[in-house]
């Protein structure tokens, strides 16, 4: 089961990572080139907007299974052997 928390943590990481360099990106790359962007029919931060609820479902689909698991620990290590 330690094996299933550290694979979502580094999961979690990577995601959240993910997210916050491509959204250094996107604002980075508005700054450039804010004409490229003009012809856009939404606002320049709606990619980064769905990259966002992606990461936060990621993250709390990950964080559910890990309470899940640590709970499940947990119930078995108070439970007494027979």
């Amino acid at each position: 089961m330690k094996k299933v928390i550290r694979a979502l943590n580094t999961i979690m990481t990577t995601v959240v990572a993910f997210f916050l360099c491509r959204s250094v990106f996107y604002i980075w790359d508005y700054y450039a080139n804010p004409d490229a962007y003009a012809m856009w029919s939404s606002p320049w931060y709606t990619a980064m907007l769905w990259l966002g609820v992606f990461t936060l479902l990621v993250v709390l689909v990950c964080s559910v299974i890990k309470a899940v698991i640590k709970h499940r620990i947990q119930k078995e290590e108070s439970t007494p052997a027979e």
